[in-house]
């Protein structure tokens, strides 16, 4: 059931249900660093699709532009004002599994550094499924950017309702209107009821226990932008040239290109975690180094 946050009437109904499952579900705020302490019995997803998404981005760098008009257009400027799409063939383009994959990582990145320029608006919210894993809905991607983007200080709405144990028993149980708190910005929201059985429209819940999910709309267009940003001044279109050596399984993101970025190696070989730095690598420079290689733009 979706509840629309138009009203006063509609925030009672979803503080109605708020206290029905608080002391059952159990609602608690807890930082990134608090979270993934928890190791990979609890967040091996989020650890290793971070992963996979920092490889994403290189591995799709040279597929079809994400805009289809330069970023100093008047039509994309106005897009940016209006909060919607610059391309026309947004829906059609997330059908192909690669592009999927490359713009969802392009979003993590835009997460990553809006975090870091102007911080999030709201708290990424997480589930503990049955089996332990800690499920993000909404906020799938930022559980990604946590991680890449080492966002210890990040507060999460934990939805503690594990069938072995509690995560957190020690971070107090919140109330309704903290938890409304965290949302007060100008944008359409809703709450979706999941796993109530006296519900009209019985939806299942990610974990055993009814759950509320908190959304608030999102502005795509900025997602765009990163998207081409990341083609066009990070790679040049063009997958990335290694000059060393790589393991096999990473063999498939590197082509010999020119006019490109190359990616130089210090010591050891290239594998698959380091394309977690990618979300850190600088738009604006020729060159940058971390411990293991460093990056040079030769366009």
């Amino acid at each position: 059931m979706l509840i629309h946050l138009k009203t006063e009437d509609n925030y009672k109904k979803v503080e109605e249900l708020f206290n029905q499952i608080q002391q059952e579900c159990k609602p608690r705020i807890v930082s990134w660093g608090e979270l993934k302490k928890l190791g990979e019995t609890h967040l091996m997803n989020t650890f290793y699709s971070s992963i996979d998404y920092g490889m994403s981005l290189a591995k799709y760098a040279d597929s079809e532009p994400w805009l289809e008009e330069p970023l100093d257009t008047i039509n994309h400027k106005k897009s940016i004002e209006e909060g919607r799409p610059p391309t026309q063939n947004f829906h059609a383009r997330l059908e192909n599994s690669i592009d999927n994959r490359f713009f969802h990582a392009s979003k993590c990145r835009w997460l990553i550094d809006e975090w870091k320029e102007n911080g999030w608006y709201s708290y990424p919210q997480a589930c503990v499924k049955p089996d332990g894993q800690l499920w993000f809905h909404p906020g799938s991607i930022r559980q990604y950017a946590l991680h890449a983007g080492h966002m210890d200080s990040q507060n999460i709405v934990l939805w503690d309702c594990w069938k072995v144990k509690e995560l957190m028993p020690h971070k107090p149980i919140i109330t309704f209107e903290q938890w409304r708190d965290i949302f007060k910005v100008d944008r359409n929201q809703w709450v979706e009821a999941k796993g109530f059985p006296d519900l009209p429209t019985q939806q299942l819940s990610l974990s055993h226990m009814p759950m509320l999910e908190w959304h608030v709309d999102e502005d795509r267009p900025k997602f765009y932008e990163t998207a081409y940003r990341i083609q066009k001044e990070l790679f040049n279109f063009k997958k990335p040239k290694l000059i060393g050596e790589c393991e096999d399984s990473v063999k498939d993101c590197f082509e010999d290109n020119t006019e490109c970025l190359e990616i130089h190696m210090k010591k050891g070989i290239f594998y698959k975690p380091m394309f977690l730095s990618l979300f850190s690598w600088p738009f604006d420079k020729k060159e940058w180094e971390c411990e293991e290689f460093f990056i040079r733009k030769t366009f």
